[in-house]
Parts: structure tokens; C-alpha cells; sequence
């Protein structure tokens, strides 16, 4: 029977999962600082720029500035990030479902005192964090470890998956309230075309693009993540049919290329929806996992 249960709650992968974890609330500070300020503190200057005409140009160069920063240094910024956080996690999966590190894919950079440092500022958080113990389902102590890898893997893409599609479409919502919010207030105010651009056009870019490029990289994760998942459930399939163990190992991990490559992409999502989804989706994925364990139990007598 499969190690994945014990392997995944020893102090050196908690201390790889409470790094990765840091490195996503950097990335998810950041976007909600560019949020804030892209948002609320843009709308109140363009609201103070109605009333005070002589301040327009001013909206205008802070939204110019906003725009600028994220494209030329946030976002760079925020891809390392991810970068760093998904190396972490493939160091995690890698160990703890026995797979083999593909150097072509991820290469083996992080420090241990960079995992170390960011691991202690997450356990050091005042804030209250999601526990990382038993970041796999535990049903899977009863399989191989060929077929508990897989139940993982499946895991990983139907959780996934089903939260960012959520959470897309709540970032379509809050788009379309704030552009037609926003443009309704300047035609009820009978802005001129240049004080339209300079007032509401040109300071309301930076928050149009960073929710567009959200909604996007949300929706495309998930996209991404349903063809991995009918992937998982074609192989897993095959492997109920009697597949050889070897093949079945290298299609694992050519499957844990891809979940490796979309986490390099992939936004994160704010905590707060996080924790509000996390019990209805764990129970859910728990559900999903025993199935599969029990239909392995039945068919192959383990």
C-alpha cells in the first residue's frame, strides 16, 4: 500500500507546503493592493475630477501610472512568484507521490533556506491560514501507490478547476458592474469627449485590464485543468483494465508536467473564497476519491 499519506504530513513537506502557501499570499497581496487602488482610491479621484475639472489631467497620469507598473514590473514580478511556488510544490509532489523530477520541465533552484524562510512566515501569520496537513485525500492508504498517485493527480485538477470557474465568473460580475457604474456616472454628468478620456476612459484601464487578464487566466486554468482531469479519468480507466505499472508511471508524470506548467500560469484565488469554498469542494473531492479507491478495491481485490 501507497506512503502518500504518511510522506505528505512529515515536517519537511509541510514546511514545502506552508512555503508554496506564503509565496501565493504575496501574490494574492499584491493583486488586491493593485485592486485597491486601481479601484476604490481611482473611483473617488475620478468622482473628485467631475467636480473639479482642473484636476483631470492629474486622474489621468495616476491611471497612466498604475497601467505602467503593472505591466512592466508587477506582473513580471508576480510570475517569478508563481515560478518559485510551483518548483516548491513539484518538489512536494514529487516525493510524495514517488514520481521522478524532470529536469527539462522544473529545474531544482530553490534554496532551502528560501523554502525555510517562507515556511516560518506563514506559520508565523496572525492571520488564520487553511491547515496544509493532509493536503492529499487519505482514502488512498488503501491503493498501490501506482493508483493512489492517480487518485491525487485527479484531485488536484478537479479542485482546482471547479473553484476558478467560480470565481471567473464573479470576476465578470464585478467587471461589468464597474465599467457600466462608471460610465453611467460621466454621462450623467455631461463630460465633454476630452474630459470622458481623461476622467473615466483613461483611469479605469488599470482596473479593466488586471480583472480582464484575471478573468482570463482563470478560465483558461480551468479549461486547462478539465482536459488533464478527462486525461486522468481515460488513464485511470486503463489502469483499472490491468496497464502496465512502468507505462502507467510515465504517463503520471507526463501528466504532472502539465499540472506543473498550468501552476506556473495560473492566478491565485484570495483567500477569503478560498476558505468560503474549501469545506463543500473537500467534501466533494474526499467523496470522489473513496469511489475511485473503492471501484480499485472491487476490481482488482486489493
Amino acid at each position: 500500500m501507497t506512503n502518500i499519506t504518511i510522506t505528505q504530513n512529515e515536517e519537511r513537506q509541510l514546511q514545502r507546503l506552508a512555503a508554496q502557501r506564503q509565496l501565493y499570499t504575496c501574490i494574492k497581496a499584491i493583486i488586491g493592493y493593485q485592486l485597491l487602488f486601481s479601484g476604490p482610491i481611482t473611483a473617488i479621484l475620478m468622482f473628485l475630477a467631475i467636480n473639479y475639472p482642473s484636476i483631470k489631467v492629474f486622474v489621468a497620469s495616476w491611471g497612466i501610472g498604475l497601467w505602467l507598473i503593472d505591466i512592466l514590473l508587477l506582473s513580471k514580478y508576480q510570475k517569478e512568484l508563481k515560478e518559485k511556488a510551483a518548483i516548491i510544490q513539484e518538489k512536494f509532489d514529487c516525493d510524495v507521490l514517488a514520481l521522478p523530477w524532470n529536469p527539462l520541465k522544473a529545474n531544482n533552484s530553490i534554496d532551502h533556506e528560501l523554502i525555510k524562510e517562507y515556511s516560518n512566515k506563514y506559520n508565523n501569520s496572525k492571520l488564520p491560514m487553511p491547515t496544509i496537513r493532509d493536503w492529499y485525500p487519505t482514502s488512498v492508504q488503501h491503493l498501490p501507490l501506482a493508483l493512489g498517485r492517480l487518485v491525487c493527480q485527479r484531485a488536484n485538477c478537479w479542485w482546482d478547476s471547479n473553484q476558478r470557474r467560480r470565481y471567473a465568473k464573479l470576476l465578470a460580475i464585478t467587471l461589468l458592474i464597474l465599467v457600466l457604474g462608471v460610465f453611467t456616472a460621466g454621462l450623467l454628468a455631461n463630460l465633454t469627449l476630452e474630459s470622458f478620456v481623461l476622467i473615466i476612459g483613461i483611469p479605469l484601464m488599470p482596473a479593466i485590464t488586471l480583472i480582464t487578464r484575471q478573468f482570463n487566466e482563470h478560465h483558461e486554468a480551468a479549461d486547462r485543468l478539465d482536459k488533464l482531469k478527462a486525461y486522468t479519468d481515460k488513464l485511470w480507466q486503463d489502469a483499472m483494465a490491468g496497464l502496465d505499472e512502468d507505462i502507467l508511471l510515465t504517463r503520471s508524470r507526463t501528466l504532472q508536467d502539465e499540472i506543473f506548467d498550468g501552476r506556473k500560469r495560473n492566478a491565485p484565488i484570495f483567500d477569503w473564497i478560498f476558505r468560503r469554498l474549501r469545506k463543500d469542494y473537500e467534501s466533494q473531492m474526499n467523496h470522489g476519491s473513496e469511489d475511485l479507491v473503492n471501484e480499485a478495491r472491487d476490481k482488482l481485490g486489493i
